[in-house]
């Protein structure tokens, strides 16, 4: 089974939600900003936007306006490239910055300066070999790192300075002190004119005070002649972060450091829909026999699915999971009716769990015309628990036709179980029977744990007793079911618990969920009755990328390293996790860029990882 990857694309030609003319509208904007002094853009974006997707359309746009380079000679068989126009390339040098990896605000300014100073450094531009800006940023680097071992005033001055040049030996008094370098940097950056464009991206996923150190890196640090920034964020999450470290107004401070703000458009609903529905015919024509009426599926989409799909993230978590289920419920079930239970999972759960839990309301042995008492009750419920009451009861009524007789209102469009097909048959209403089946492995149902229970293993417990807990699960979708839950909370975790819950996780699959044990379902009932070796492998598969996900947004790279490593050691066996492993190892070594201390100790950590894990695969 193939599950959509989450990933941004990458060119403009990749372009499927019709954003490639906003991308490029903004990237030529950049391109063509010719002031001396520095320039703040804010790009700004709710989570699943698709804010990294335009940045990378934008440096394609911007890096497609760079003349061609040619081949100055060929020797020995390799070529050899130069720029055609030499000091004459007006483009700018864009450069990508990722504030993951720092300790304190100065260390994070010496990171800022040396990755920028790194990356000039390997750009064959004519101006920047010229003026060696390359080399100022490092210095600038350098500059900072040492003025920040020094304390402001007291005794240890003398002591400190004396190990650090015993340490770094007298080179480091021979260095430009801060305020010279940045004087050195702004008067190559002046001669030179050469733009350089800083982007940094997924500003809202740092902690409150990585946000409110990276603004004043910009605004003061930062602020150079010839460098723009492009900032990407979610507006409300970094709003509220400044609001609350700096007890101010968030959308003032904001205004002060963002000259030229920019709204990712929203995206078309007829856009993400078509994708939505490209994908779900894509699933069902790989079945043969799969049945449904296309009149019943138009009422679906407009009632329960538009409402609650708005980003291309909720379509690839909405479609992966209707993937797995459609995979062994495929035979048993109307898949319309599965999609809009699957959308309401990923993005509406409190509506989801109330349907399942609801049966005898939506499916009634006898109905009742103009009871208007029961529509009444269900809206006071659906106001509880947070939702909007209109459109709530429309997408129940349109699934449930009984329901929408019952409740009185005859201005929903429902279509009757009576209309003939397999399809229909096969529907969520048309039996308590049918119905039990799309919640055959509900986690209200299979696990039935607290909330409370799942903070305690999340936050607290060791791996011991996390996985003592995972053992209480009888039945693979018990465990999918609680991975299902435990996924949208990785977030608000530490790094070190994260850690801890995913390789507890790993280990409890790898050492039980491979054998035969726990592997049977409930033969009794005829309509539970499935492949369980297809089962099991169908639930592992989900798990297994579940948890690579998680890994992978580990942004500490000894973190992630750690867990990649503690997985090549232990989860061999797991080959969806092994193979993602792979890739990734093959990934990073193609973007090897070692040009300091830093990075090389990185990257020969990832070639001692692909080492060992070829090993392990022969």
């Amino acid at each position: 089974m193939d599950f959509n990857a989450d990933k941004p694309i990458k060119k403009l030609s990749d372009d499927k939600l019709g954003r490639r003319a906003f991308a490029e509208h903004l990237g030529k904007a950049i391109e063509e900003y010719n002031g001396k002094d520095g320039l703040v853009i804010g790009l700004y974006g709710k989570w699943g936007s698709g804010k990294t997707s335009i940045i990378k359309m934008i440096i394609d746009h911007i890096n497609s306006q760079k003349p061609q380079e040619t081949k100055s000679h060929v020797g020995d068989g390799i070529g050899e490239t130069e720029s055609q126009n030499g000091d004459n390339n007006t483009s700018p040098i864009v450069i990508e910055f990722s504030p993951w990896n720092y300790s304190d605000k100065s260390d994070l300014i010496r990171l800022f300066f040396l990755t920028v100073g790194n990356k000039i450094c390997k750009n064959e531009n004519e101006k920047i070999k010229k003026y060696k800006i390359g080399e100022l940023f490092a210095n600038y680097a350098d500059a900072v790192d040492a003025f920040s071992i020094i304390p402001i005033a007291g005794k240890p001055v003398a002591s400190i300075l004396k190990a650090a040049v015993r340490f770094q030996g007298n080179q480091m008094l021979q260095k430009p002190d801060l305020d010279e370098s940045r004087r050195n940097l702004e008067t190559a950056l002046n001669d030179a004119e050469q733009r350089m464009v800083v982007i940094i991206d997924d500003i809202d996923r740092l902690s409150n005070e990585q946000i409110r150190d990276i603004f004043q890196l910009v605004k003061k640090v930062g602020d150079l002649p010839y460098i723009t920034y492009l900032l990407a964020m979610d507006r409300e999450i970094v709003r509220k972060a400044l609001e609350d470290v700096h007890n101010i107004n968030g959308d003032e401070y904001l205004e002060k450091i963002i000259q030229i703000p920019f709204e990712i458009p929203m995206l078309k609903r007829e856009t993400v829909e078509d994708i939505l529905e490209e994908e779900f015919e894509k699933v069902c024509g790989e079945n043969e026999e799969a049945e449904y009426d296309l009149n019943y599926f138009q009422l679906v989409k407009y009632n329960c699915l538009a409402p609650y799909i708005g980003t291309l993230r909720q379509v690839n978590r909405a479609i992966n999971l209707f993937k797995f289920r459609y995979g062994y419920l495929k035979n048993e079930t109307n898949p319309v009716d599965l999609l809009a239970l699957t959308v309401l999972e990923v993005s509406e759960p409190e509506l989801y769990r109330w349907i399942g839990i609801n049966e005898e309301i939506l499916i009634p042995l006898y109905t009742k015309s103009g009871e208007t008492s029961l529509k009444e009750v269900c809206e006071k419920e659906f106001r509880e628990i947070g939702l909007n009451t209109n459109i709530a009861m429309r997408c129940v009524a349109t699934i449930f036709p009984a329901f929408a007789k019952n409740i009185g209102d005859e201005t929903y469009q429902v279509m009757p179980l009576s209309v003939n097909g397999r399809g229909n048959q096969l529907r969520m209403a048309h039996s308590y029977n049918r119905f039990n089946l799309y919640f055959l492995f509900d986690l209200e149902r299979c696990v039935r744990f607290k909330r409370s229970e799942l903070n305690k293993y999340l936050y607290k417990s060791d791996a011991a007793e996390l996985k003592g807990f995972l053992g209480e699960f009888a039945e693979p979708m018990e465990l999918y079911h609680f991975v299902r839950e435990l996924i949208p909370l990785f977030n608000r975790v530490s790094y070190d618990r994260l850690k801890i819950v995913v390789s507890a996780l790993l280990d409890f699959l790898n050492e039980n969920y491979l054998q035969e044990t726990n592997a049977s379902i409930d033969d009794d009932e005829e309509d539970e009755e499935n492949a369980v070796d297809e089962l099991m492998d169908e639930a592992i598969a989900f798990i297994e990328y579940e948890a690579w996900d998680a890994i992978i947004r580990l942004s500490n790279q000894e973190e992630k390293l750690d867990a990649i490593r503690y997985a090549i050691d232990k989860f061999d066996d797991l080959e969806n996790l092994w193979d993602e492993i792979g890739d990734w190892l093959e990934g990073e070594l193609e973007e090897d860029n070692g040009s300091n201390e830093e990075t090389k100790r990185y990257y020969s950590e990832i070639k001692k990882l692909k080492e060992r894990y070829d090993k392990k695969s022969i």
